[in-house]
């Protein structure tokens, strides 16, 4: 029987054509950001921090949201 984590997480998968993205929460607040490319299996964009509830998704994640964008060109 599986052990309950002390610190469960949620994520979040974005399967676009050019790319591959996860972002994985914790309960702790921390955070993992990436961006991989499927055409040769680079990390466009790959990222550790803290969300603070008092900065809004958009913001804490914008270059994530950028990598996203610049890929799809």
């Amino acid at each position: 029987m599986a052990v309950p984590s002390s610190n469960p997480s949620a994520y979040v998968d974005i399967d676009a054509p050019n790319v591959v993205a996860r972002i994985t929460f914790w309960n702790s607040g921390d955070y993992h950001a990436e961006v991989l490319s499927k055409g040769t299996g680079d990390n466009i964009y790959a990222s550790l921090g803290h969300f603070e509830s008092n900065v809004s998704l958009d913001d804490e994640f914008a270059e994530f949201f950028e990598s996203l964008n610049q890929a799809r060109k």
